[in-house]
């Protein structure tokens, strides 16, 4: 350990109960400032804010193999996270004042990136992304039920656009047929009885 001249000490270096190894310096009056350590997954790092707790951690991950980065607020909430997924992709999470998650973009192996944007209180409301496809856009309700999907059809070649009711069913699509002419299809509330509008009807 290393003291400063009013007998604090600013930098201190042992192992914990484990055997591990740790690294820690501090302020002029002894507060920790940073700590380096090692854990069952690997490396840690923190850095503290004014009043002793984590603003900054950054380390590997034991789930995921990968490493992370989180950002905490001057009140302990997480606000920002910047980590590898369990595919070993990229995510970055954006969170409120409650430490609620509203935002989060995560890189999908083989298909290209998804990005969400949630409630306050953590429900998805916008959801846009890539599959095989192409790109594909969600919008739900507030009970968390895709309302409208937008994107590339199935077959990749154009558009399509689905409209949901409240129950989940399906009450409106338009896209295009077989020979590219443009398609309306409506269904009743069942889901049963439907209407077509196509230029060749």
């Amino acid at each position: 350990a290393i003291h400063n001249a009013g007998g604090a000490v600013v930098l201190d270096a042992a192992t914990d109960a484990s055997g591990a190894g740790r690294l820690g310096l501090a302020d002029a009056v002894g507060r920790p400032s940073f700590v380096a350590r090692t854990g069952a997954s690997g490396g840690l790092t923190e850095v503290y804010g004014a009043d002793g707790t984590p603003v900054v951690v950054n380390a590997t991950s034991a789930t995921t193999g990968g490493g992370y980065v989180e950002v905490y607020s001057r009140t302990g909430d997480r606000v920002i996270t910047v980590a590898s997924d369990a595919d070993g992709g990229g995510r970055i999470d954006l969170a409120n004042t409650t430490g609620v998650v509203v935002f989060s973009i995560d890189a999908i192996a083989d298909t290209g990136a998804t990005m969400a944007v949630m409630s306050g209180t953590g429900e998805h409301r916008f959801v846009v992304g890539t599959r095989e496809q192409g790109g594909l856009i969600n919008l739900m309700n507030n009970q968390g039920q895709a309302v409208l999907i937008a994107g590339t059809a199935d077959e990749g070649l154009g558009g399509a656009l689905s409209i949901k009711n409240g129950a989940g069913r399906q009450v409106l699509h338009a896209g295009y047929d077989s020979v590219g002419d443009g398609l309306i299809t409506v269904w009743d509330t069942s889901g049963k009885r439907n209407a077509t509008v196509s230029p060749r009807r």
